[in-house]
């Protein structure tokens, strides 16, 4: 229950998670093992509020509230709006990833490469995932285990991911 300010650093150790609970609804669950920085959040009511979070490592959900929501990792940046969304970065192979499965709504992710201006929009039950200096590729649809994966990140259910057909 304590209070967070912009820049302050999250760090979670094994066998530990945060859950951060934002004044524009917005809810963060942050698992073991994670790092995260809040790098600005500016809500006022009626006016559009504004939130971005740097996530360095680790696995983190979140349901996105009524702000603009960004979230920065080493390989791209996503952002959405009244969405439910399950990040994962690591290392694989000493190479940098991110990994996004939308478990709700839309997320628009953006490439960090140099000149690379594409922009792809994941639809709930689909995933993406990044390396560090290789352009997006195409969602596919999340399988089971990374749904399993997302979930065991909070209690909370999204039941439209449950019921996912195999991949052919």
């Amino acid at each position: 229950k304590g209070s967070i300010k912009a820049q302050d650093t999250i760090k979670t150790g094994a066998a530990s998670k945060v859950k951060l609970l934002f004044i524009d609804d917005s809810v963060l669950t942050v698992a073991e093992n994670s790092k995260l920085v809040i790098k600005e959040f500016i809500y006022s009511k009626g006016k559009e509020g504004k939130s971005i979070f740097n996530l360095i490592d680790g696995k983190m959900r979140s349901v996105v509230g009524r702000t603009r929501f960004e979230v920065q990792t080493p390989t791209v940046v996503a952002s959405a709006r009244g969405t439910a969304i399950f990040f994962e970065v690591g290392k694989l192979d000493e190479m940098e990833y991110t990994k996004i499965v939308s478990l709700e709504g839309v997320v628009d992710i953006r490439s960090l490469l140099p000149n690379d201006t594409s922009l792809i929009s994941l639809t709930p039950c689909n995933m993406i995932i990044v390396k560090k200096g290789e352009p997006l590729s195409a969602p596919i649809k999340a399988p089971e285990s990374e749904l399993d994966k997302a979930l065991s990140v909070s209690s909370n259910n999204f039941p439209e991911c449950r019921f996912i057909q195999p991949l052919v």
